[in-house]
């Protein structure tokens, strides 16, 4: 695809399931509520560089991601101050959850942080998305809420800091290609075994 960078799992690797990124006492939060106390594991240093591989296993490694933004942000690897861009997160390759209809939930989250890891920019979507702000009000995670079966699109916002605050950023992009526990199409059942994850940090820096 023109002006898409693709991801793998050449950086960081994982498993997850429909309801990803939980731990602990917090199984039963959905991965857009921030499961496990708040954390996305999407690598960034605010997740404690945990990815979903602190809870999920098995994962084929196969998944492929194409990132890409309007205007370009993730070939270039730079962005102008203050512009808006709307981003597209897209699964290439959904092998898995395809015979479970009611369970093939995949997801996605993503945070941008500076070195000091601190949130710039803002983060916008609509209903389907969950976003977090921080004290100051700014939108530092966005992640899907997970709730529409065989979604494998997301298209969101982010509109970059102004010229004073322009800095290096990374985004931190975490994608689920859930397997739905192999269930049969008239079940709902998810589980954290066998399910794929591409998870990747992506350096850009200001014109």
């Amino acid at each position: 695809m023109r002006g898409a960078l693709i991801i793998g799992l050449t950086l960081l690797f994982a498993v997850a399931g429909a309801r990803a990124w939980h731990t602990g006492a917090s199984f039963h939060a959905a991965p857009g509520a921030g499961g496990g106390g708040g954390v996305f594991y999407t690598g960034s240093p605010l997740d404690r560089g945990w990815t979903c591989a602190a809870c999920h296993v098995d994962a084929p490694g196969r998944l492929r991601v194409d990132i890409q933004s309007e205007p370009d942000l993730f070939v270039s690897r730079t962005y102008t101050a203050g512009q808006s861009y709307a981003l597209t997160i897209r699964i290439r390759n959904e092998e898995l959850g395809l015979q479970s209809g009611r369970s093939n939930f995949n997801g996605m989250a993503l945070s941008v942080l500076d070195d000091e890891a601190l949130p710039l920019g803002r983060l916008s979507g609509g209903d389907e998305f969950f976003i977090r702000s921080n004290a100051s009000g700014t939108a530092a995670f966005i992640a899907s809420q997970s709730t529409t079966a065989g979604q494998t699109e997301w298209t969101f916002s982010w509109t970059a800091p102004d010229a004073e605050a322009a800095v290096p950023l990374t985004f931190y992009l975490a994608v689920v290609d859930g397997n739905g526990a192999n269930s049969l199409p008239d079940e709902t059942r998810t589980d954290p075994f066998g399910d794929d994850v591409a998870v990747a940090p992506i350096r850009v820096v200001p014109e």
